[in-house]
């Protein structure tokens, strides 16, 4: 953030990616929770939040719809779901701007956002 404050994709990369890519544990409060519907966000304590195991697909859903990915080889078999409708990768690669369509739909059918706001917990909070 222009404050230099962290925000939820700098906890993911820094927590989730790094930690899983090295083979360490989380940190305690940290945790991804079972993938269940539908998908919520815990926060746990201060300044600590648990995410849904699906955050995980969610990531992947991003670089799979990314305009850059157009065309990336993948077997048939591997795929993606937004409810009922699956999304066969090898046919979705790149196809961001219609797969925001779909999300429009979805999004009137889900429950509603919320926000993730530490607000309270940077007063203290200094950069490393």
């Amino acid at each position: 953030m222009p404050d230099k404050r962290p925000d939820i994709a700098d906890v993911i990369y820094g927590i989730h990616r790094c930690a899983h890519g090295h083979g360490d544990d989380l940190p305690d409060g940290f945790e991804l929770m079972p993938y269940q519907e539908p998908i919520t966000v815990t926060r746990v304590s201060a300044g600590k939040i648990r995410l849904s195991a699906a955050t995980v697909l969610g990531l992947l859903a991003v670089a799979v719809f990314a305009p850059e990915n157009t065309g990336q080889p993948i077997p048939d078999s591997y795929w993606l779901r937004l409810h009922q409708q699956k999304f066969p990768i090898c046919d979705w690669w790149g196809r961001q701007d219609d797969f925001r369509e779909i999300l429009v739909t979805a999004r009137a059918q889900s429950p509603p956002l919320g926000t993730v706001d530490f607000a309270h917990f940077w007063d203290g909070w200094k950069p490393l």
